[in-house]
Order: structure tokens, then sequence, then C-alpha cells
């Protein structure tokens, strides 16, 4: 019996080279055992074809729409386009390129609020404020989707942005992470994803109109991640609500 090891950094397509592999030797006749060592399952998710997906997303699509429009649209993406969307990105992070999504601007309030969870993620990854380069590893983590195996890019017709349709983009983006839930699966919904569109754009065939509005990182969850404990803190409900008439 022949085994074969892969090894190396994260994101250069160890999981699409090995379950390419993999599958053109079973086309040859011959019996292959993939084994895959990260807890995320990057490389034998890819083998199980997009059957999981699919349920994930028509669960998702069951999200609350006004006058049922369903809006949405999704682009599914995974092994070799993924890893170059991936290098696309990390060349973009490298010269500093201008987002084509710049951050709003957001209230004092607000801002307390992004500080709050960026501090509890580094502590719970014993990244001290000064570590500029384990700062900047997970910067990159970000970018390259947190080296998950695939990425659900949700978009919509540009003509209906900036309308009340782009509330309906978040409705099924969270529907998607529960639906995912119930599939095994964890997801980080990140706007890192669409930060910069020039490798989607590029490796993508989108429609001229697509405009990208959220991206979701799926894949099976790190239970050994300190990241992955972390609980956001939410706002008091009596200090976001008006009640009136009670």
């Amino acid at each position: 019996m022949l085994k074969i090891a892969v090894y190396g950094k994260g994101g250069i397509g160890k999981s699409t080279t090995v379950s390419h592999v993999a599958a053109a030797l079973a086309e040859k006749g011959l019996k292959v055992m993939q084994i895959g060592c990260d807890p995320k399952a990057d490389s034998t998710i890819l083998l199980r074809g997009p059957e999981k997906m699919k349920t994930v997303l028509e669960l998702g699509t069951r999200a609350v729409s006004a006058q049922n429009t369903q809006p949405w649209k999704f682009a599914v993406v995974t092994g070799e386009v993924l890893d170059k969307i991936r290098a696309a990105n990390m060349a973009d992070y490298d010269a500093d390129t201008t987002p084509d999504y710049p951050d709003a601007e957001l209230t004092p309030v607000q801002k307390d609020r992004a500080r709050t969870i960026g501090k509890q993620l580094l502590t719970s990854m014993e990244i001290a404020r000064e570590d500029r380069e384990r700062r900047d590893w997970w910067m990159r983590r970000g970018f390259r989707f947190f080296d998950a195996p695939a990425v659900i890019l949700i978009y919509m017709d540009s003509e209906l942005d900036e309308t009340y349709y782009r509330l309906e983009m978040g409705t099924v983006a969270q529907t998607i992470c529960f639906a995912a839930m119930t599939e095994g699966l964890g997801t980080c919904v990140e706007n890192q994803a669409i930060t910069w569109q020039a490798g989607i754009k590029k490796y993508l065939d989108l429609p001229e109109n697509a405009r990208l509005a959220i991206g979701i990182a799926i894949g099976y969850p790190d239970p050994d991640f300190a990241a992955n404990h972390v609980v956001t803190p939410r706002e008091d409900v009596d200090n976001l609500t008006t009640w009136i008439g009670f």
C-alpha cells in the first residue's frame, strides 16, 4: 500500500490538490482512502460535492422576504478558484490597495463595540497589543476566509442596492448560518470577503450588475480554536428599545 502525505502552510492549495489526486486515482480503478488531519475537514469536504451546501442554501432561502421578492443570489466557491481569490486578496493586502468597500463612519458607541470584540478575540488567542506579527497573522486569516474550505458570496442586482431590499441580504445571511449549524457546519460572516473585488470578478462569472453584499466562510468548526469560544457582548434591550403604550 502506498501512502502519500501532503503538508505545508495554509492557503497553498493542499486540500484542492489532494482531493483531485484522490479522485483521479479512483477513476483509474484504485482504492483510495483520504484522511484529513485538519479539524476543519478542508480536504474531505471537497469530496462530498455540493449536496450538503445545497441543503444549507435551500433552508437559507426560507428567510424573511418582504413581498417574497427574494433578491438574493449566491456564488459558492471552493477548490482552486477559492485559492486564487485568497491569493488575490493577499496581494491587495500587501499592496495596501484601497478597498472597494471603504469602512463606514461609525458612531463612538459603535466604534467602542467593535474595539471590544476585537480585544476579546485577540485576548482569547493570547495576542498582545504590541505583537504586530501575530496581529498581522490574524488579519491575513480573515482575508483568506479563515482558510475555510468554502465561501458563500451573497449578491443582489445593483439596481436594488440602497433600497430596503438590502435588509433581506442580512436576513438570508443569518438564516444560512443557522441552517449550517443544523448540518454540523460552522460559519463566519465576513465583510472582509468583499473588501477587494478584483479577484472575485476575475475568477467568478458573475453578472455585470452583481452587487456583492457579504461573504460567509463555511466549513467544519475547530472546537480547539480559542476564538471560536468567544461570545460577543450585546447591548441591553432596554437601552435599545423605546416602549410605547405599555
